[in-house]
């Protein structure tokens, strides 16, 4: 793993999504997630007026996909997460929590307040969550034990306060 990219799709730039990019999605849907769709009614599902809602954050290791977290707006100010998902071939490399906090800091720089996860079947998703709420709390605490969470997290939701991006 040594070239990582990360990408984001939207509305503005649905055409960046190639076939073979799709391809990648489907086959990491049909392996995590059990998905039964042909490949042609997959894609039926990414065209420009779908996007007009959707965001894409995708991670590419070495020129292939490794991971995604695919959601769309609620309102001017919600983001709503329904699929995050890692191929098996890049766990516990940490790259889906690299893939969360880059959405994260996208997300607020858009000046969305408020991030949710939905429909998460991938298992590795948990132990992410887990990990970002573990490390912010122990960071905050060695910083100052009065400063509070950077983001406050209340059951799958997260709200941005002063979220930066740490590296």
């Amino acid at each position: 793993m040594s070239d990582v990219k990360y990408k984001m799709i939207d509305v503005n730039n649905y055409k960046d999504l190639t076939k073979e990019t799709l391809l990648q999605i489907h086959q990491i849907l049909k392996a995590e997630a059990y998905w039964n769709d042909s490949f042609s009614e997959f894609k039926k599902k990414y065209t420009k007026r779908n996007f007009k809602n959707i965001k894409l954050f995708l991670v590419f290791s070495d020129n292939h996909l490794a991971g995604f977290i695919e959601g769309f707006s609620i309102g001017k100010d919600q983001f709503y997460a329904k699929s995050f998902y890692v191929s098996k071939n890049y766990r516990n490399l940490k790259i889906g929590t690299k893939l969360k906090l880059r959405t994260f800091s996208v997300l607020k720089k858009l000046g969305y307040k408020k991030y949710t996860d939905g429909f998460v079947v991938n298992p590795l998703v948990t132990k992410i969550n887990q990990n970002l709420v573990n490390k912010r709390k122990k960071e905050s605490l060695k910083k100052n034990p009065k400063l509070t969470f950077p983001y406050g997290i209340k059951d799958k939701e997260v709200f941005f306060k002063t979220f930066k991006k740490r590296r």
